[in-house]
């Protein structure tokens, strides 16, 4: 038995687009598939949210645009009603999806930062857009360091924590999670 949820329809969805793009007589009787998708099924779909979030990040308006077009073409093929399909047009839709990339964008920024002993500074002046998570952001990166200085404490064994013994735990913190990024990239 195939179950579809709701979330794989509408990424399929996006692949029928793109077929009956180039093949329109593919729909019998021009008439679209009846399904029982939503336009937040569509604005929810891992392929727009991803999509978005990469042309985001290369600053690529035009890409936004085609993505926000093709989910507009989705709604279309999914026989939306036309203010469901102008709602997903919208520019409050648009700068929805900016919005929620630019704070995804930030929590990837945040990790790298964790992981490779980075400060955040930088980071939250580049995505204001997430500013109700720079305190859970600042919190992260303080139990970091505490550990790290947990770790010079252990490594000094009694002794002063020099700034050699913190080096030592900066690498040994470093070595420990560096798989948990390398898991994250693939």
């Amino acid at each position: 038995m195939l179950i579809i949820t709701k979330t794989r329809l509408a990424a399929l969805l996006f692949a029928f687009v793109s077929v009956i793009t180039f093949s329109p007589t593919l729909l019998a009787n021009n008439q679209p598939p009846q399904t029982t998708i939503s336009r937040d099924d569509i604005l929810n779909t891992h392929d727009l949210i991803t999509g978005v979030k990469h042309a985001v990040s290369t600053g690529d308006l035009d890409a936004i645009n085609q993505w926000q077009h093709k989910a507009a073409e989705v709604a279309k093929a999914a026989g939306l009603t036309q203010a469901d399909i102008d709602y997903i047009q919208s520019a409050y839709v648009k700068n929805y999806l900016v919005f929620n990339a630019k704070r995804s964008l930030f929590n990837d920024a945040v990790e790298q930062a964790y992981y490779t002993l980075g400060d955040i500074t930088q980071i939250k002046q580049r995505y204001p857009e997430a500013s109700d998570l720079f305190s859970q952001a600042d919190q992260l990166i303080l139990e970091r360091d505490n550990l790290i200085h947990n770790i010079a404490k252990e490594l000094a064994n009694g002794k002063p924590v020099t700034n050699k013994i913190i080096q030592q735990a900066e690498s040994q913190f470093i070595s420990r999670f560096s798989h948990k990024r390398l898991q994250k990239s693939h």
